[in-house]
Protein backbone atom coordinates (compact mmCIF):
# COMPACT_ATOMS: atom_id res chain seq x y z
CA UNK A 1 0.00 0.00 0.00
CA UNK A 2 1.41 3.17 -0.94
CA UNK A 3 0.94 6.30 1.33
CA UNK A 4 1.08 9.69 -0.14
CA UNK A 5 0.01 13.25 0.67
CA UNK A 6 -2.10 15.10 -1.18
CA UNK A 7 -1.56 18.51 -0.98
CA UNK A 8 -3.28 19.87 -3.24
CA UNK A 9 -3.29 23.80 -5.06
CA UNK A 10 -3.82 27.07 -2.45
CA UNK A 11 -4.07 30.08 -3.97
CA UNK A 12 -2.12 33.02 -1.76
CA UNK A 13 -3.55 35.69 -0.41
CA UNK A 14 -2.54 38.97 -0.86
CA UNK A 15 -0.41 40.15 2.16
CA UNK A 16 -2.22 42.21 4.48
CA UNK A 17 -0.52 46.13 5.18
CA UNK A 18 -0.59 47.05 8.25
CA UNK A 19 0.50 50.58 9.55
CA UNK A 20 0.17 52.61 12.84
CA UNK A 21 -2.79 54.33 14.39
CA UNK A 22 -2.94 57.78 14.62
CA UNK A 23 -1.49 57.63 18.04
CA UNK A 24 0.45 55.04 18.40
CA UNK A 25 4.39 54.95 17.82
CA UNK A 26 7.52 52.90 18.03
CA UNK A 27 8.93 52.16 21.41
CA UNK A 28 12.01 54.58 21.41
CA UNK A 29 13.29 53.81 25.24
CA UNK A 30 13.01 50.70 27.40
CA UNK A 31 9.70 50.99 29.12
CA UNK A 32 8.51 52.92 26.67
CA UNK A 33 5.63 50.58 25.77
CA UNK A 34 4.58 47.60 27.23
CA UNK A 35 2.73 44.15 26.07
CA UNK A 36 1.53 41.38 28.21
CA UNK A 37 0.06 37.87 27.67
CA UNK A 38 -1.69 35.70 29.62
CA UNK A 39 -0.76 31.85 28.64
CA UNK A 40 -2.15 28.92 30.25
CA UNK A 41 -1.40 25.21 30.75
CA UNK A 42 -3.12 22.15 32.27
CA UNK A 43 -0.93 19.79 35.15
CA UNK A 44 -0.92 16.38 35.27
CA UNK A 45 -3.72 16.11 37.93
CA UNK A 46 -6.13 18.34 35.65
CA UNK A 47 -5.57 21.65 37.87
CA UNK A 48 -5.23 24.77 35.15
CA UNK A 49 -2.40 27.37 35.70
CA UNK A 50 -2.33 30.79 34.08
CA UNK A 51 0.87 33.05 33.83
CA UNK A 52 0.98 36.82 33.46
CA UNK A 53 3.52 37.19 31.26
CA UNK A 54 4.46 41.71 30.81
CA UNK A 55 7.46 42.43 28.00
CA UNK A 56 9.19 45.66 27.39
CA UNK A 57 8.97 45.34 24.01
CA UNK A 58 11.50 47.84 23.35
CA UNK A 59 14.68 45.98 25.15
CA UNK A 60 12.36 42.58 24.76
CA UNK A 61 12.90 41.91 28.21
CA UNK A 62 10.69 40.32 30.77
CA UNK A 63 10.27 42.52 34.00
CA UNK A 64 7.10 40.17 35.38
CA UNK A 65 6.14 36.85 35.09
CA UNK A 66 3.57 35.58 37.78
CA UNK A 67 1.68 32.03 37.77
CA UNK A 68 -1.63 31.59 39.54
CA UNK A 69 -4.22 29.42 39.48
CA UNK A 70 -6.79 31.89 38.82
CA UNK A 71 -6.76 35.81 38.12
CA UNK A 72 -9.19 38.29 38.35
CA UNK A 73 -8.94 42.22 37.61
CA UNK A 74 -7.24 43.46 40.65
CA UNK A 75 -3.98 41.22 40.63
CA UNK A 76 -3.64 41.78 37.14
CA UNK A 77 -3.47 45.74 38.02
CA UNK A 78 -1.79 45.48 41.01
CA UNK A 79 0.93 43.94 38.86
CA UNK A 80 1.53 46.32 36.44
CA UNK A 81 0.98 48.97 38.99
CA UNK A 82 3.92 47.17 40.68
CA UNK A 83 6.30 46.67 37.81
Amino acid sequence: MSWAYSLGTRTLKQPVKTTLGEDASLPVDPNDVRAMDIGYDQRALGKTFRILTILDTHTRLCPASDPRFSYRDKYIVQRLERV
